[in-house]
């Protein structure tokens, strides 16, 4: 679970329904709301282990929008958070609206177009060593 110190600066990220809505591929590959995401520079200063639950927390509620099952351990992580962190705005869109579910899947495909980007790159700089 968080350490104190990173429970206590998220229960301070309370939810704003003025909030604005934020598409990020990388590292978390999805829709955000500015009033429940912690600035770059804040995640950088988290312990290690709790950069994980965080970006694993973004993922769950992925699961959850997109009505898939939880594995035991995502159930018990998402639900221990949610009573440790319960002003935390992260657990108030959980039946998102149409728009939200359709950014999602838009936000998917960029990071798999991205990655293939990534991937022909790295065969056209393997391609171009071989001559």
């Amino acid at each position: 679970m968080f350490s104190k110190s990173t429970r206590k600066f998220l229960s301070g990220l309370r939810y704003d329904a003025k909030a604005k809505e934020e598409l990020n591929i990388l590292p978390f590959g999805g829709v955000f709301w500015a009033d429940e995401m912690p600035h770059i520079h804040d995640i950088v200063k988290m312990p290690e282990k709790d950069r994980q639950q965080l970006l694993r927390l973004f993922y769950i509620r992925q699961k959850i929008w997109k009505a898939e099952n939880l594995s035991a351990r995502e159930f018990v992580e998402w639900n221990i958070t949610r009573v440790q962190i319960p002003t935390w705005s992260l657990f108030h869109r959980l039946v998102p609206r149409k728009k939200y579910l359709e950014a999602q899947v838009e936000a998917e495909k960029k990071i798999e177009l991205e990655f293939e980007a990534l991937g022909n790159d790295d065969e056209i700089g393997s391609s171009e060593q071989q001559e």
